[in-house]
């Protein structure tokens, strides 16, 4: 575990360029701006109640680091840093999620022609916050939990 570098900047690098690829694809074809408003609400819901769901997951992952942090391989992670950085990291994505919850909730109160933008942005932050989800945060705490004794 000591000699694997858990560095982020690759994975937000593809996180934000597919994000980007799939959201300009979707602008591009019109595939956004051809929702109705009960479709823009339907999906503003959805986005909500999952952003809400994995924001919930992610504080039980943090309660479950916090509670082992006599383990010897926890304390040296404490050590070197690689402890504050998964929960550093467990705090980006709550607040991804906690921005698509705002954006969705804003959007179910809202109606009109410029909520394709908001759903816009609301679908880049969930989609760049998920792709974090699978792939960063996946791998860092499967080493975590793979090597606890």
């Amino acid at each position: 575990m000591e000699g694997i570098k858990m560095h982020i900047k690759h994975w937000k690098k593809i996180a934000s360029i597919a994000s980007f690829g799939v959201h300009f694809y979707l602008w591009e074809t019109g595939s956004f701006t051809a929702l109705t408003l009960n479709e823009i609400h339907d999906l503003s819901n959805n986005l909500f109640s999952i952003s809400a769901t994995l924001i919930g997951f992610i504080f039980a992952v943090i309660a479950i680091l916090v509670t082992i942090t006599e383990n010897p391989l926890i304390k040296k992670m404490r050590k070197n840093g690689m402890y504050s950085e998964i929960i550093d990291h467990l705090g980006y994505l709550i607040a991804g999620f906690s921005i698509t919850m705002l954006l969705s909730y804003i959007s179910l109160l809202f109606s009109g022609e410029y909520l394709h933008y908001l759903l816009i942005c609301t679908s880049f932050i969930f989609m760049y916050s998920m792709i974090m989800l699978i792939t960063d945060m996946f791998r860092r705490l499967k080493l975590t939990f793979r090597n606890l004794k």
